[in-house]
């Protein structure tokens, strides 16, 4: 059994529209990955791979079987992290499994893709994440419609955090494992497929049966914009990255670029987002324009003061969609390691606009920033 301690690593998070500004120190700054405006939103779906087994799991799968979770099944291991992985279509149809027998070779997870009616997709990014050996992100997974077409995906861009910082166990070589991102482009086959289930497999990861450790992740995330008649125009963005916010750190940003209409605007932000914990508290996220409110973002599903909490939510309401495998409450502490949130900001920003601030930190948890989606009206 491997037993780490926090890597001490700095981090630095912004996000938004056309231009910014970043710290001197950033690590991985989140860049514009792609920005679009036409009359349409966008969607967010994924999935976690990895499931905790601990006793602090209050929310357990909709659909989803979790068996033994420990090789010698003493359940000593006390950490906040998965300790099995995932398998959708497993045992059989329209099921899912976690237990010790799952292998990360045979790791899967399941999302579904919904969209309002007549919307026309014009792009879709795949992102994929995980700790494994090495100093590399694994840049190749299978993205798939069950029963129907494979993709066999090469990332076109990846971040990685090197753990050397870890404290390892006397049997663990301190510095061989990395925490990465991985992002690829999909919309040529999301285009083709359009909606329903997807599918990811072969992310790569370090074993995490048996393993007592507060610091893993893995999981799969996918950004879609869409266009739909009759939709007001939006500004759409996506900034992406890999981002550590440790214990008594914060990381600001100041955004510029964009400016905010007169009158009748709204405005959305999309977070993805590893290895929060619904039990470690005093993490939050901060977005205000010059004279907005500089309180930390809340919502029904994210508390001030433990925005990463596992949750996947659509402004303030827990996510569960019939179909994903697993599929996951989306209350705090459903998504194992993962967070995939959609806030609204509208009153963060006033009209006329033309920048922002974005502060993330965290007096207790640690979580990694992987991408942002912005969504305003113009």
């Amino acid at each position: 059994m491997r037993t780490y301690t926090t890597p001490a690593t700095f981090a630095r998070a912004t996000l938004l529209l056309v231009s910014f500004v970043l710290p001197a120190l950033s690590l991985a700054a989140p860049a514009l990955r792609y920005k679009v405006d036409q009359k349409g939103d966008f969607q967010l779906i994924g999935n976690t791979v990895g499931q905790d087994c601990g006793p602090n799991i209050i929310s357990q799968p909709v659909v989803g079987n979790v068996g033994a979770c420990f090789v010698n099944q003493s359940g000593s291991v006390n950490d906040s992290a998965p300790d099995v992985f995932w398998r959708s279509e497993s045992p059989g149809a329209g099921q899912a499994e976690a237990n010790t027998t799952v292998s990360i070779a045979n790791a899967r997870s399941t999302a579904v893709l919904t969209l309002p009616a007549g919307a026309a997709i014009t792009y879709a990014r795949l992102y994929w994440g995980a700790i494994r050996a090495g100093t590399t992100a694994d840049l190749n997974v299978t993205l798939d419609r069950p029963g129907s077409a494979s993709l066999a995906v090469t990332a076109d861009s990846s971040t990685t955090i090197d753990a050397a910082n870890v404290t390892a166990s006397p049997t663990q070589t301190a510095g061989v494992d990395v925490y990465y991102q991985a992002t690829a482009d999909v919309t040529a086959f999301v285009q083709a497929q359009g909606l329903g289930a997807y599918r990811v497999a072969g992310i790569d990861s370090i074993d995490l049966v048996d393993l007592d450790c507060n610091v893993t992740y893995i999981g799969w995330s996918m950004v879609i914009f869409y266009t739909q008649p009759g939709a007001p125009p939006r500004n759409l963005a996506i900034f992406d990255g890999l981002d550590r916010v440790q214990q008594n750190q914060s990381a600001t940003a100041t955004l510029s670029g964009f400016q905010v209409p007169a009158a009748g605007f709204d405005a959305k932000l999309g977070v993805i987002a590893y290895e929060g914990n619904r039990n470690s508290t005093g993490d939050y996220l901060r977005f205000y324009g010059p004279t907005g409110s500089t309180a930390n973002l809340t919502d029904a599903q994210n508390p001030a003061t433990n925005f990463f909490n596992n949750t996947r939510s659509w402004l303030g309401t827990a996510v569960s969609v019939a179909g994903d495998l697993p599929q996951t409450t989306g209350l705090p502490g459903s998504l194992s390691s993962f967070d995939l949130d959609v806030i609204d900001v509208t009153n963060r920003v006033k009209a006329g606009d033309t920048s922002a601030t974005i502060v993330a930190g965290s007096t207790g948890d640690v979580y990694f920033l992987g991408a942002f989606v912005t969504s305003i009206s113009t």
